[in-house]
């Protein structure tokens, strides 16, 4: 469930991957195509691709946050196309506060 927390004057929508339970919505959500990947132990993970400073794909563990800006209409003006980013759950509630 996407939800917004507030760091002022920034306010972010945020979702939290929690492996096969949302990963389609993270992926609509960040508008990028990715794939759930089970790995030989059956921990679950997010792949994404063309990610990063080196277009590289990488493997997303659950628990991490998906958030993106929502500066009313002018995202792509102060953050580039992109607007999204992503961090540990509790770094993210140590910079933002939900709302």
């Amino acid at each position: 469930m996407i939800k917004k927390a507030v760091k002022r004057p920034d306010e972010v929508e945020y979702i939290e991957f929690k492996g096969r339970e949302n990963f389609e919505e993270v992926c609509r959500f960040i508008s990028m195509p990715g794939e759930l990947v089970i790995n030989i132990d059956g921990e679950e993970g997010l792949r994404l691709r063309n990610v990063g400073p080196d277009n590289a794909s990488g493997v997303v563990q659950p628990g991490k946050i998906f958030y993106k800006w929502n500066n009313y209409g002018n995202d792509e003006n102060i953050y580039g196309k992109t607007g999204w980013s992503m961090m540990n759950k509790d770094e993210f509630f140590i910079r933002y506060k939900e709302d």
